[in-house]
């Protein structure tokens, strides 16, 4: 992805290893370094003081969307189940839910369909983005038809994510 060389040279076994990593130099252009560097102050405090719900049943991929969202400024909770989401909603009221579409048990489609039953009491509609490993166009209209405002593919893109759940907040349709 990066155009680089990796070695890898041992002395045997019980010995260690050595890995070199040889990636290309580029010489950015001073306005385009100043443009990044702008970009990555806005990603960091694009979503500060916003309140995330994250719900996800694996434990690796909870714990890294959580640290980026924290990163950019949210406060995080996180759950591992519909039925812990559920309760967490009642209790938080945050400004997003990120959910997984598939988890055991009851899935992300689940969760949104009862989110969307409970609002239409109240009036009220939380901005929502589905999560799923499967990137296909038949499961981004199931999401967007389910409840969801956006749906996004796994792996997720960081500075994707961010940028996205920016622009929900503020009602900009721009994902």
């Amino acid at each position: 992805m990066h155009s680089c060389t990796v070695y890898a040279f041992s002395q045997g076994e019980e010995r260690g290893a050595t890995f070199t990593v040889l990636l290309p130099l580029i010489e950015a252009q001073p306005e385009q370094l100043i443009k990044e560097s702008q970009e990555k102050v806005n990603n960091l405090l694009a979503l500060d003081g916003l309140q995330i719900l994250l719900v996800d049943d694996n434990v690796d991929t909870r714990e890294l969307i959580a640290f980026i969202l924290q990163q950019s400024g949210a406060q995080v909770t996180s759950v591992s189940s519909v039925s812990e989401a559920l309760e967490a909603l009642v209790r938080l009221r945050p400004n997003i839910l990120v959910s997984d579409i598939g988890m055991p048990d009851e899935d992300g489609y689940s969760l949104i369909r009862q989110v969307r039953s409970q609002e239409a009491l109240s009036g009220e509609k939380i901005p929502a983005v589905a999560l799923t490993a499967f990137a296909r166009d038949e499961e981004r209209k199931l999401a967007l038809e389910a409840g969801f405002h956006v749906h996004l593919s796994k792996p997720i893109e960081p500075d994707k994510l961010v940028k996205v759940l920016a622009n929900l907040v503020k009602g900009n349709q721009q994902f």
